[in-house]
């Protein structure tokens, strides 16, 4: 008979009293190579179980501290970890004090510090799979200035939200030419002037010896 391993598990959440879809838990559960586990989410808890390719057999039942909503659960599966979305049933702003009904500390519940954020930063964190753009003043800080931007792959972002308004890019990238081409006339003619200068001056005097 094989021996039954409870796998580690990691956890993180989110939580608001104005928007339903924020009061959420973060549930990794690591089980490296298991194949076709089963997976059993209640109101209450959280079952699974299943083997790895090696005939390790994992499982793990979690009574959870409050209700969820097992419908609204999201979940995905790669080679190191079973990852659940778990949706609170109930919307708080104040956290979860602890992932499990029981107060006893269970060793193999650790929090999951690359998602965890206190609970007053929550409107400061960006969400990583929310994919949004971040602030565009950073990603220009970030090359070099305005002439490290190549604006031709900018023009599909006309009329998008946030920029005061639709930009008219091949308006500016005229305007930003023509201000290159005036700043080299004025060079060109400040060299000219230069090599006139030299051309008509009086040749020095030779020293008398």
């Amino acid at each position: 008979m094989s021996h039954i391993q409870v796998p580690e598990v990691r956890w993180a959440q989110r939580s608001s009293d104005t928007v339903h879809e924020k009061n959420i838990v973060y549930l990794t559960v690591v089980t490296p190579d298991i194949v076709s586990p089963k997976l059993d989410i209640q109101a209450k808890s959280v079952d699974v179980s299943g083997a790895d390719k090696h005939g390790k057999t994992y499982k793990l039942h979690l009574d959870l501290y409050d209700e969820i909503e097992p419908a609204e659960t999201k979940q995905r599966h790669n080679d190191l970890n079973l990852l659940f979305v778990l949706q609170k049933k109930t919307d708080r702003a104040e956290f979860w004090p602890r992932l499990c009904a029981t107060k006893e500390k269970l060793h193999y519940v650790r929090t999951d510090f690359d998602k965890w954020v206190d609970e007053d930063e929550q409107d400061e964190q960006v969400d990583a799979d929310a994919g949004g753009m971040g602030d565009m003043a950073s990603m220009m800080g970030g090359a070099g200035g305005m002439g490290g931007l190549d604006f031709s792959k900018l023009a599909g972002m006309n009329g998008m939200g946030g920029a005061g308004g639709d930009m008219d890019f091949s308006s500016m990238m005229a305007s930003m030419g023509q201000s290159g081409q005036d700043g080299a006339d004025a060079d060109n003619d400040s060299d000219d002037e230069d090599e006139e200068d030299r051309s008509t001056a009086a040749p020095p005097k030779l020293e008398e010896v």
